[in-house]
């Protein structure tokens, strides 16, 4: 048993733990006052911290050493939850970023046909399971999925983060409208989480420094946490 996948787990897991406690408290800001942004926000954060405990879960699994349930809980849960608890996410962009319905429709139905795609490539053509190392494993969808994914998903959301960040940071730093400056910390932690996503992906942090990019993950879900408590005007 590697000490570093009991550590993975653990920091992992609390991220997951942390990122339901924001969906939560949320929700208790939106019986309270009067929220102006997209619930698109509220449900990422509950679909991300399951996302991350079920990440959690698996790694906990390396470290018992039983690799089956680490790609019974791939196959059938982080593996196909990795696209699918962005797609909240599509509905918050459409909300930001434009104003007409039909923009808005072809926005949120362009991104959820990529992410169809995903997961019908996904389940279709399998992943490569992950060596076992003193951090745990890190199992892989097949490459076409890669791609897919890349391709119709994630370079368009990416583009959508960065486009409404520096919109929204333009907007706050001309009229210092409170809820402009909400908005933009919501971004923030979308770009965070973003950077994390790159990051993982592209395995640039290897060993200890992974747990960065888990803590990341908690840093990002107090940024949404922080953002939202920014006291709206009346």
């Amino acid at each position: 048993m590697y000490t570093g996948a009991l550590y993975n787990s653990f920091v992992t897991f609390i991220a997951g733990i942390v990122s339901l406690i924001v969906f939560f408290q949320l929700g208790r800001l939106r019986k309270k006052r009067e929220i102006r942004y997209s619930r698109g926000v509220d449900y990422f954060l509950l679909l991300y911290g399951l996302l991350w405990i079920f990440v959690g879960i698996r790694v906990f699994f390396d470290w018992l050493g039983l690799l089956d349930l680490d790609m019974f809980i791939w196959d059938w849960f982080t593996g196909p939850m990795t696209y699918i608890h962005i797609v909240p996410g599509f509905f918050y962009f459409a909300w930001s970023l434009f104003k007409r319905k039909g923009a808005r429709y072809l926005f949120i139905g362009s991104l959820i046909f990529g992410t169809i795609l995903c997961l019908y490539t996904f389940f279709r053509y399998g992943s490569i399971p992950g060596e076992l190392t003193y951090w745990g494993t890190k199992p892989v969808a097949n490459e076409l999925t890669q791609k897919v994914f890349i391709l119709s998903v994630f370079l368009p959301i990416l583009l959508a983060i960065l486009t409404d960040f520096f919109r929204r940071l333009k907007r706050w730093l001309k009229t210092k409208n409170i809820v402009e400056k909400q908005i933009f910390g919501f971004n923030a932690a979308f770009l965070i989480y973003a950077s994390i996503a790159i990051f993982d992906a592209l395995a640039l942090a290897p060993g200890w420094k992974l747990l960065l990019v888990r803590i990341g993950v908690m840093i990002s879900a107090l940024i949404f946490y922080l953002s939202a408590n920014i006291e709206t005007e009346d």
